[in-house]
């Protein structure tokens, strides 16, 4: 197994950073020497390359987003998980009917350069990140979840929108997108969806500045590279600036004086350090130099009884993704083989000993996503809970291993020659752990003179560009991947992925049938359809999914994390929704102050 200079050097890294004073340039204009600062304090191994919310897909990098770009609405924990406040708007409407959502957006905002922010931001926004030209991976936001009128058929051009029965539309004029006034803007929806939808997709937008947008186009308009560089120079306009990017190293955030809610946030400062190493990071847990530490194998035993701890829901499955469309393994082509991985996989182990905390996952839509109306008041009802979804996964959490071997035979007798088959994965606890189990537990059983199990490591970040890229098939084999599915939407959210148009989707799966009910989820009739009518059409998409393994679902997370003494949470509960290595500047209630000598030479006493 490879291992990256990178890793190594980090490692080296963060065993000085135990051992010594830490000390960061920045520029802050919040704290003099001597002041109490409230700083919150993690760790992180990721890799920040992309800052533009038309194209994010990593956690760490959607929270550099939330830090430094104001959205219209904000989840507040406040008020409980679905609570939402103004932030860019002090308000909004929505007609009777369900389909006119109308944003009041506070005068006098700015970004941090002094541009204005009002309902042309948004109206540019939108047209932006549904540009046939750009095919951005976040435009589903817009034309699947919030279903603005006409955006689908704009975003997929006059030719695609033919094909899927829609009329072609070229004009963005057309689409459910309207200024009303320099402050009041408006959006049409095809057809009613759950107001927490809406508030997730149009309410938790983030805007692109519109110069320098426009600067970063190429000459065809179908590239842009906003986002992509100068970070700490690029606008900002939300709770936090960037105020420290050493990639690999440091990142550091203080609060911006300038955002109308920073009231709602407690840290002053949010500080990400970079340590690859499970042993440092609970040496930097344990001497009070980071406020939070998730749980793993390493020292579940130290934790698990500690009061501090709180337990997150917030995770999909985590898979096997098969690239069946490399030009020399064809066995990834074969169902046989899928199958002998998905029957061959002993989840429980996996979860139980491995991920400590973790769920067996043998199926493709997440334990907690709600098929009725989180908000209407009545008890929540899982798809999972329901007898139809719980007929169709098989026992024993889908470990066969007399069914694995029969199906492995069949492959191995069409290939004609010993499977080798290499699984790429980000290095650290667990992934590589789990790596191992599976490389000794499936060459033991399939025969190692029949089947050989190699492991590449990569430095977080790093693999999933590899496995998304359809331009270079023949750089990746396996994959272990993952793909944030909504607790709200069960209707589209967990198979958007599974699409055939599905933009850098890390495996790949073209079934028309399959795509015909999700679109039929998309329409009027999908939506208004009796939940029994829904839950059978959800039902049967995901006995497609079982049939054919385009991926093989091994576990969900769940992860564990215990929190430094001076943390408070606004609400434990809360912790089921966010990533709180990365995302807790927002739902922490208060942080105990800690001295800092002088905030522009970072120096932590």
């Amino acid at each position: 197994m490879k291992k990256s200079l990178q890793i190594v050097f980090a490692l080296l890294l963060a065993a000085v950073m135990v051992l010594g004073v830490m000390a960061c340039g920045g520029s802050s204009g919040t704290s003099g020497d001597g002041n109490l600062v409230k700083v919150w304090r993690t760790t992180t191994i990721a890799n920040i390359a992309n800052l533009n919310p038309h194209t994010i897909q990593y956690s760490p990098e959607g929270t550099f987003r939330n830090y430094m770009f104001t959205q219209l609405m904000r989840r507040d924990p406040k008020g409980g998980s679905w609570n939402y406040i103004g932030d860019a708007a002090e308000s909004y409407k929505v007609s009777d009917d369900g389909l006119v959502w109308t944003f009041y957006i506070r005068k006098g905002l700015t970004w941090s350069d002094g541009f204005p922010i009002n309902a042309q931001t948004w109206y540019y926004s939108v047209k932006t990140m549904i540009d046939p030209l750009m095919v951005n991976r976040n435009a589903e936001q817009i034309y699947n979840r919030a279903m603005i009128k006409n955006s689908l058929a704009y975003f997929l051009g006059p030719e695609r929108a033919a094909a899927r029965g829609l009329r072609p539309v070229t004009n963005f004029d057309e689409v459910g997108v309207k200024v009303i006034d320099e402050y009041t803007i408006e959006f049409t929806l095809e057809f009613p969806v759950l107001p927490i939808i809406v508030m997730q997709s149009i309410g938790e937008m983030g805007p692109v500045h519109e110069p320098t947008y426009e600067a970063g186009f190429n000459a065809e308009r179908n590239q842009n590279t906003y986002g992509s560089k100068d970070f700490l120079t690029m606008p900002y306009c939300g709770p936090y600036r960037l105020v420290i990017f050493e990639p690999g190293q440091f990142f550091a955030f203080n609060k911006n004086p300038n955002y109308p809610i920073g009231d709602r946030f407690a840290a002053d400062r949010i500080e990400w350090r970079w340590v690859g190493d499970s042993n440092t990071i609970d040496q930097l847990f344990a001497s009070n130099q980071i406020d939070v530490r998730m749980l793993d194998i390493n020292n579940f035993s130290l934790y698990a009884e500690d009061p501090r701890v709180v337990k997150s829901t917030r995770d999909a499955p985590l898979y096997l993704s098969f690239n069946q469309y490399h030009p020399v393994k064809t066995f990834l082509a074969d169902v046989n083989f899928r199958k002998a991985i998905y029957f061959g996989v002993d989840r429980q182990t996996i979860a139980d000993k491995i991920y400590m905390t973790g769920t067996p996952a043998p199926f493709f839509i997440k334990l907690d996503t709600a098929i009725n109306d989180v908000l209407s008041g009545e008890p929540v009802v899982t798809y999972r809970s329901t007898p139809e979804a719980r007929a169709i996964v098989p026992p024993n959490n889908g470990y066969d291993p007399v069914l694995a071997v029969e199906y492995f035979q069949q492959a191995y007798e069409k290939y004609g020659e010993k499977i080798v088959v290499n699984l790429m994965i980000t290095d650290g606890v667990p992934l590589t752990m789990v790596a191992q189990f599976l490389q000794d537990s499936l060459e033991n059983l399939f025969g190692r003179d029949k089947f050989e199990f190699t492991i590449s490591l990569y430095p977080a970040g790093q693999s999933y560009p590899i496995m998304v890229d359809e331009s270079r098939p023949d750089l990746w084999e396996m994959g272990w991947s993952g793909v944030g599915q909504s607790s709200i939407n069960a209707w589209t959210s967990p198979m958007l992925q599974y699409t055939s148009t599905y933009v850098n989707r890390p495996m790949r799966y073209d079934n028309p049938e399959f795509d015909a009910i999700f679109n039929w989820f998309m329409t009027a009739e999908g939506t208004t359809a009796p939940l029994e009518v829904k839950l059978a059409k959800l039902v049967e998409q995901e006995a497609m999914l079982m049939r054919d393994v385009p991926v093989a679902p091994v576990v969900m997370g769940t992860p564990w994390y215990v929190f430094s003494n001076r943390t408070t949470l606004v609400n434990r509960q809360w912790i089921g929704f966010l990533d709180p290595l990365n995302d807790l500047g927002w739902d922490i209630a208060d942080l105990v102050p800690i001295p800092i000598t002088n905030l522009d030479n970072l120096v932590l006493e």
